[in-house]
């Protein structure tokens, strides 16, 4: 009865460390990390693009000239 405790433990420690080990199991995890770091790429390329946009409005608006104080008092009510 000893023996065959002893054989089923081993047969189990050997099973759990052949997944730990297995190969698909770390090209799995590095699929996974590439695709979040994928995604990261995706987010800073947006930012990019905003970035962009308001450096073109910015200039834009630089371009344009300001109004009045006479001009905001009579668009503004009192």
């Amino acid at each position: 009865m000893k023996k065959l405790i002893t054989i089923t433990m081993l047969l189990l420690l050997v099973v759990a460390c052949k997944k730990q080990n297995n190969p698909l199991t770390k090209i799995k995890e590095a699929a996974g990390a590439a695709e979040e770091a994928k995604q990261g790429l995706g987010n800073v390329n947006e930012i990019v693009k905003a970035t962009e946009d308001l450096e073109k409005n910015t200039k834009e608006l630089a371009e344009l000239t300001p109004i009045t104080k006479e001009q905001i008092k009579t668009w503004m009510p009192e």
